[in-house]
């Protein structure tokens, strides 16, 4: 068995992620009150050097959505990885009135959710949003390795060393209001354990995406601003991205449905909403995530999915 420590699979191109990969859903859970590294290797075409990732959040039990945003992403050609920021099913408990009540049975639901990207065969990393609960979160994840699926990987609390970029995910939410009683509640210690990680990083000259569920708080920005409330984003994951030592950052958020594809600029990189699969609240019904591309020049072209 091996530690879920500096796990060294860099022999093992991304888009065969996890044909060796020994670490079970259970391995990972038993662990999770400490943060891990996992080293691989991106796909590296010889043409172009590409690395491309599509970056989605907010499923919240849309099926048809989630169907039209797998279809989207089946016209994408040499995709690494999906990247999700959370909020992977609805949960009834903390939504007054849910818009897709279909099925109440959480942990299927975000099996079902999950699924048809799944079938893709393309590895995925998710985080929890301010919806999920721990024990359906970790039990839904389990039932889908069981399934076959083991190129699920769960980057809550995670840093990902990939050949010529990184991933530090941070899942859950900052105010227990809107979460259900057993949700992710970021600690002091998971935001310690994110800035490190983006430390560590930074030493490699490469950028780094940094994958929240809620967007940092901002004094006049759009990107955290509800209407009638104010702004509601997270100063601790603004004080990360305006730490001076850091450059070369990335990102990416979900949460405010109706904020999607709004950018802002900090300290060490930009902050984007990548919008939601869900159409609740969702102001723009062309963008349902970003597609994300980098050579190993350094250059990022960003699109819409």
């Amino acid at each position: 068995m091996k530690s879920l420590f500096n796990v060294s699979i860099s022999s093992v191109f991304i888009c065969l992620l996890l044909v060796n990969f020994d670490l079970t859903a259970q391995e990972i859970f038993a662990n999770k009150k400490n943060s891990y590294k996992l080293y691989l290797k991106t796909r590296g075409s010889k043409k172009s050097d590409i690395v491309k990732l599509v970056i989605i959040s907010d499923l919240e039990g849309d099926a048809y959505q989630i169907n039209e945003s797998v279809r989207r992403i089946k016209m994408l050609s040499d995709l690494d990885g999906i990247v999700f920021a959370g909020d992977l099913y609805e949960n009834e408990e903390i939504r007054r009135m849910p818009q897709f009540p279909f099925l109440r049975q959480n942990v299927q639901e975000m099996f079902n959710n999950l699924l048809p990207y799944a079938k893709l065969k393309c590895p995925m990393f998710i985080i929890a949003g301010n919806h999920e609960e721990q024990d359906i979160y970790e039990t839904a994840l389990i039932r889908l390795h069981e399934a076959g699926y083991a190129h699920i990987i769960d980057i809550n609390r995670a840093a990902i060393d990939f050949d010529g970029i990184n991933i530090v995910g941070l899942g859950g939410y900052h105010f227990d209001q809107i979460m259900p009683n057993n949700g992710f509640k970021i600690s002091q210690k998971d935001y310690e354990d994110a800035f490190n990680m983006i430390k560590d990083f930074q030493s490699q000259n490469e950028i780094t995406l940094f994958i929240t569920h809620g967007p940092p708080k901002t004094e006049s920005g759009s990107l955290d601003y509800v209407n009638n409330i104010g702004h509601v984003g997270d100063f601790k994951i603004a004080e990360v991205l305006n730490f001076n030592g850091f450059k070369n950052i990335y990102h990416f958020h979900g949460h405010l449905h109706e904020r999607g594809n709004i950018r802002e600029r900090f300290n060490s990189g930009i902050s984007i909403n990548v919008s939601a699969i869900t159409s609740y609240n969702r102001l723009s019904k062309d963008n349902m995530g970003i597609i994300f591309e980098i050579n190993r020049n350094g250059e990022v072209v960003l699109e819409n999915l």
